[in-house]
């Protein structure tokens, strides 16, 4: 399932980790709100930490859960635990296999809070 209203287009940065969204984003989720990622938003997909990336790399089928996430954390509109359902209910919709969406969703609970005042 396409999460975005268009294809995501990005521009790797110098440091190959992060990403530059080039063109606004919509992301409809399953309750009908909207979310925007604007141009020029900066993400590194999953924050996943160096040493698991032989299991979970940054990037993979949840990467743009993963974006939607990163702006969910930087708005700070709504409580942390929605943000992370919603991450969860993305990858879900993306077609993230149960193991991998349910092994990021409780890392982001665990070590999220190092991330939410950013």
């Amino acid at each position: 399932m396409n999460l975005f209203d268009r294809p995501v287009q990005l521009l790797m940065h110098d440091d190959g980790r992060h990403w530059t969204v080039l063109q606004e984003l919509h992301y409809l989720t399953a309750a009908g709100e909207m979310i925007v990622i604007p141009a020029g938003y900066v993400t590194d997909f999953a924050t996943i930490p160096r040493f698991l990336w032989w299991l979970l790399p940054p990037t993979g089928r949840y990467e743009y859960a993963a974006l939607v996430h990163d702006r969910l954390y930087g708005m700070h509109n709504r409580q942390r635990l929605e943000c992370d359902r919603l991450f969860l209910a993305a990858m879900k919709a993306s077609g993230v296999v149960f193991w991998q969406r349910w092994a990021i969703y409780w890392g982001v609970r665990a070590g999220g809070w190092a991330f939410w005042g950013h």
